[in-house]
């Protein structure tokens, strides 16, 4: 018998890009771990935040925001402050009780894994990820024997797509 392992990971997707965006963990009052409630984490595109405080309807908004829109006293209540974290999350949370796809929930790449200790915390992505592998076997019938081989790694599902034999 002799196999050769013609190609290996061929990923049909390509894992999630997060280059562009903030990841946003809300706030629980009292609690020091916030790793423990992974389901209302965002990942949030980074052009709906201002860094400077100074941009009206982002994330991150100051006095500034208010002071610096044109005719800031003909403005009612709250005219600078939406599109903000609570209400991101508040969609999202009906969007999943509804059944529908999530626009921005960590959970959309995959499941999340994250630990907090004193000095150092991890997050894990674990993606849904199809990947594929192809394997030629050339088997002799005379000069069959049987292995027995044990592969580090691991595999949901395996499946043998056509059969051909070559004379």
């Amino acid at each position: 018998m002799k196999g050769k392992l013609q190609a290996f990971s061929i990923m049909n997707t390509e894992p999630p890009d997060l280059a562009d965006q903030y990841l946003s963990i809300p706030y629980e009052e009292g609690k020091i771990d916030l790793t423990t409630n992974t389901s209302k984490w965002l990942t949030l595109p980074k052009s709906f935040y201002t860094l400077d405080g100074r941009d009206c309807d982002k994330i991150g908004i100051s006095h500034s925001a208010f002071r610096l829109q044109p005719q800031p006293c003909n403005h009612g209540f709250q005219s600078c402050c939406s599109n903000q974290l609570d209400k991101f999350a508040k969609d999202e949370s009906e969007r999943l009780a509804n059944g529908e796809t999530p626009l921005y929930a960590v959970s959309r790449h995959g499941k999340v894994f994250a630990s907090h200790q004193t000095h150092n915390s991890t997050l894990n992505l674990l993606t849904n990820q199809t990947v594929t592998s192809l394997l030629t076997l050339e088997v002799k019938a005379d000069d069959l024997k049987y292995f027995v081989h044990r592969w580090e790694g691991l595999y949901f599902l395996i499946m043998l797509i056509g059969y051909f034999e070559l004379n």
